[in-house]
């Protein structure tokens, strides 16, 4: 099974011949390279409402700092496939998290504001290369 993501990464599922060895990776389509499973991901999905305004962001972002050309018209192509599917879909659109059970809300709401302060001082050593 393929699930293509977008034009650079299809989900693969693969078989290791073993009982447990069964699994999904995440493969680079251009060459071959999967992502390592110790990386963190993060997926937008088109029926979160606030989606293709994240997107569009990042695309400036692109586009500012001087990313290829095959970068920055995948991303335009997805943004438009999703406004697409949004207008087609209206009633599958919603709020991110609207559905995320009641006690994860509570500790969300707990930590909102503490949550933005510290994404904003990122500590300068985090080991982050610029």
């Amino acid at each position: 099974m393929k699930r293509r993501i977008d034009s650079k990464y299809e989900i693969v599922a693969f078989s290791g011949g073993k009982p447990g060895t069964n699994g999904i990776k995440i493969v680079n389509v251009y060459n071959g390279n999967e992502i390592p499973e110790d990386e963190p991901l993060f997926i937008f999905r088109a029926k979160d409402r606030l989606a293709i305004k994240s997107l569009a962001h990042y695309f400036c972002s692109c586009v500012m700092d001087e990313c290829t050309s095959e970068q920055v018209n995948s991303l335009a192509n997805t943004i438009i496939e999703w406004a697409k599917w949004q207008k087609n879909n209206p009633d599958k659109m919603k709020q991110p998290g609207i559905t995320m059970p009641e006690d994860m809300k509570k500790l969300v709401a707990r930590d909102k504001s503490e949550g933005v302060k510290s994404l904003v001082a990122i500590p300068k050593d985090d080991g982050v290369k610029s």
